[in-house]
């Protein structure tokens, strides 16, 4: 019989490893079993060339009077509801990492695009950050650092719900919580930001939705009657109306100076806000689905619902309002 000195000795030279473990740094063994790609420098592609739905790049030369039927809307909706799904297996296996920054008026329809964005798909592949201003605890920390600790991990989707890394240049500034060379600093800032997460091929999709001034205050009246959506008011909306011209402002120095082709601001015409959802959905599912990954879709043999197109989806999904 071994001593157990000896069992002690063994232990020491290797010889009760448990079989199938790699030697080596404790780096090595944790990655031994996962196939994580290099990451691709993207800072060349153009994502608007991914999709052919062309939007102005500036709010004044935006079309406000694009609508839809409601018909049309369901029928287009659940196909490109479906197409989503497909596409967040396409991120599941590829390791994607996206970004998506929804940005706008009050009452624009930013929620309205996201619940359709993310309707049927599966809640573990994506988080929905509904930020506000800063807190005194954030105060305390460079304003990126609560951004920085919500990017997406490998294969999963960040939705940044109305207040983004923009806020510092937008509604920070307007009211004071910066000031003016703070927000001179925080262009440099987002550009460096956004530069740095694109070169380790995350995909960056910025969305602003634009309605009328009148279109807003009549969204807000009507909020204020229902009472399934009058929490959707506060007395703050009422006083960011009355500085619409100051955010117009800002929002067209935002444009014009973080509109970068491997970032892109797509500005969406929301006066009509089922137009508005087919337009997030269609630029959402075609620039996933040509952003070129190593990794391809698995056998549809095995998965046939990502190729099929389900011609009648009334028997498949609920009415959507």
């Amino acid at each position: 019989m071994a001593s157990d000195d000896n069992k002690k000795s063994g232990a020491k030279d290797g010889a009760d490893k448990p079989p199938g473990k790699p030697a080596g740094s404790i780096y090595r063994q944790a990655l031994s079993d996962i196939n994580v790609p290099f990451s691709t420098d993207r800072t060349e592609l153009d994502v608007r060339k991914l999709t052919d739905i062309e939007l102005p790049s500036k709010l004044s030369k935006l079309d406000m009077s694009p609508s839809i039927a409601r018909e049309e809307y369901y029928e287009l909706v659940r196909k490109l509801q479906l197409r989503m799904v497909k596409m967040q297996h396409k991120i599941g296996q590829t390791g994607m990492r996206v970004i998506l920054i929804f940005e706008g008026m009050d009452a624009a329809g930013k929620g309205g695009a996201i619940k359709r964005l993310i309707q049927y798909l599966d809640p573990r592949g994506y988080r929905v950050h509904s930020l506000g201003p800063p807190s005194s605890g954030d105060m305390i920390h460079h304003y990126l650092r609560r951004f920085w600790m919500r990017l997406p991990k490998r294969g999963r989707i960040s939705i940044l719900d109305d207040y983004s890394w923009y806020g510092r240049l937008m509604l920070e500034h307007i009211e004071g919580l910066c000031d003016d060379n703070a927000y001179e600093r925080a262009f440099r800032q987002v550009e460096d930001l956004e530069r740095v997460l694109v070169e380790e091929d995350y995909c960056i999709l910025k969305f602003w939705i634009q309605i009328s001034h009148e279109e807003q205050l009549e969204r807000f009246n009507l909020r204020k009657d229902n009472p399934y959506k009058a929490w959707k008011l506060t007395p703050e909306d009422w006083r960011n109306n009355e500085l619409w011209d100051e955010y117009m402002a800002h929002a067209n120095r935002l444009f014009k100076r973080t509109n970068w082709k491997y970032a892109p601001w797509f500005l969406v015409a929301g006066n009509d806000k089922l137009h508005a959802r087919i337009q997030v959905l269609k630029i959402v599912t075609d620039v996933l689905a040509n952003w070129q990954q190593d990794a391809v879709f698995e056998e549809t043999e095995d998965r046939p619902w990502l190729s099929q197109v389900v011609d009648d989806h009334a028997d498949l999904l609920d009415d959507d309002d």
